[in-house]
């Protein structure tokens, strides 16, 4: 947190209005703070310049200043008090107590030119430098010495850089993060941990982090940490709230939070963060307050997801958010967000009647070919991928064996309304096409005719049912409900 600007204001030009006590902690938060320094540097040097410039007698052009400003305020007279006694104001023979403040900048530049009209032009550089204050209300903008825009993992230690290569901070994270990164970590199918960004629109840098196993360290994997741009902690944030529970009969144990985004809507950033439940198939995306951590919106899935992005596929301004995963129809889809406010659950195989429908706008359903079938127990993995394609396209990369050494992998490139434009396969899914078909690809035909069976088999949710053909979740733009 951050000292009001007032108080360093006042600091800054009556430091002995403070107690001892109240001197040694300001100065302890000026040490470690930038920000809050900058600006009891500026106040400082103001003052300072003030005190010098009125030791100079004022000339006659000085003068002429000074009875010009004294005929511009002749009209603000007030019944007061002597000046050193602002405990009590009176107003038409009426009277009130009220706390006394210290005045902002301005109105002391206003208040110290109206008692001491020559004074306060005597010297020109100072009667300039009011002027510029009236109209612009200095305040510090330059933010490149104190923003971080770069991160480095090293033994538990997370160190925060600015654009300089300069160190402005290092915090340990013992419990959410292990090994070594070198800047940012990006989103994959295992899932998000580290995100440096902008998540407020004030210039500036926050930091978004969550644990990595329960019992171990300081952080928890159900809880996402945000600090600001100086290594405070802003909040702490869990996935879900009670008052946004629009599945109550789910069971649950421990959520995991495995993705968090930040996408631009207009004018405003929104704050996604996505959980799955430890043990069971759960899932929840909830929308967050930059500012203060508090959930404002949720939306309930059964199926992991694994793939998240933010992309604007209508070219409207707005970005589109997107989810991949594994369903609990044991198929893998994606989910659309284009609303600013979630509510409800998508379809489920397991449970049916929930009383408000979820506003994914899209609901899609990809194909499992029978090669995924020969090669795994389980019938799909899920989507581990979605990027940009051209301007107007999206490509979803479906993975359908994975481990350590080799991803067999389709992907999908879709048209802004969600048609399959052609469907690619990736070269170790050539390679175990060929192994287990005991053929040899010898012509991208062969292929080709393979994937085409696949090309009409995307499933899109309506709002009540699973149809062929492209389809809009009809309850996607409802009046927003909160759980019966």
């Amino acid at each position: 947190m951050h000292i009001d600007e007032k108080i360093l204001e006042l600091y800054a030009g009556s430091p002995e209005q403070f107690t001892r006590e109240e001197s040694e902690n300001i100065k302890l938060h000026l040490d470690e703070c930038a920000y809050c320094r900058d600006i009891y540097d500026t106040y400082f040097n103001l003052f300072r310049g003030f005190k010098e410039a009125v030791k100079k007698e004022p000339d006659e052009l000085d003068r002429l200043l000074a009875d010009k400003l004294e005929e511009g305020f002749s009209g603000f007279d007030r019944k007061r008090l002597p000046e050193k006694n602002d405990s009590i104001q009176v107003h038409d023979a009426e009277f009130e107590i009220v706390e006394r403040n210290p005045r902002g900048i301005i109105k002391n530049v206003r208040y110290w030119i109206k008692r001491n009209p020559i004074k306060a032009v005597s010297y020109s550089f100072v009667f300039s430098f009011i002027l510029i204050l009236l109209l612009f209300k200095v305040k510090p903008t330059d933010y490149t010495e104190y923003n971080p825009v770069a991160l480095k993992l090293n033994d538990f230690m997370l160190e925060a850089y600015n654009i300089n290569g300069d160190l402005l901070w290092k915090k340990n994270v013992s419990g959410a993060l292990s090994g070594n990164i070198d800047s940012l970590m990006s989103t994959n199918y295992h899932g998000r941990r580290l995100m440096l960004e902008d998540i407020d629109g004030d210039n500036l840098n926050e930091v978004l982090l969550t644990g990595g196993e329960y019992d171990v360290g300081n952080y928890h994997p159900d809880t996402l940490y945000c600090f600001n741009y100086d290594g405070s902690l802003r909040w702490k944030a869990a996935p879900e709230s009670e008052r946004f529970n629009y599945a109550p009969k789910w069971k649950r144990t421990k959520w995991v939070i495995n993705q968090f985004l930040v996408a631009k809507r207009g004018k405003k950033n929104l704050l996604f963060i996505i959980a799955h439940d430890y043990d069971f198939g759960g899932c929840v995306v909830s929308t967050l307050s930059p500012a203060t951590g508090n959930i404002k919106s949720s939306l309930y899935h059964s199926g992991h997801i694994t793939a998240a992005a933010n992309i604007d596929i209508d070219m409207d301004g707005d970005e589109e958010i997107f989810f991949g995963g594994v369903s609990s129809y044991y198929k893998p889809f994606l989910m659309v967000i284009d609303r600013d406010t979630l509510m409800g659950v998508m379809p489920d195989f397991y449970s049916i009647g929930h009383k408000v429908k979820g506003n994914a706008s899209y609901y899609i359903l990809f194909p499992v070919t029978a090669l995924a079938s020969a090669l795994s127990r389980t019938k799909s993995i899920g989507v581990s991928d979605i990027s940009k394609f051209n301007d107007s396209g999206i490509v979803v990369k479906s993975l359908e064996y994975f481990d350590q050494k080799i991803e067999v992998a389709l992907q999908f490139v879709l048209d802004k309304n969600f048609n399959i434009q052609y469907i690619t396969a990736t070269p170790t899914y050539l390679y175990e096409y060929e192994k287990i078909k005991k053929i040899k690809i010898t012509s991208p035909d062969i292929i080709n005719d393979y994937l085409a069976a696949y090309k009409d088999s995307l499933q899109f949710w309506d709002g009540d049912k699973f149809v062929n053909y492209p389809a809009k979740n009809k309850y996607w733009n409802e009046k927003f409900k909160l759980p019966e």
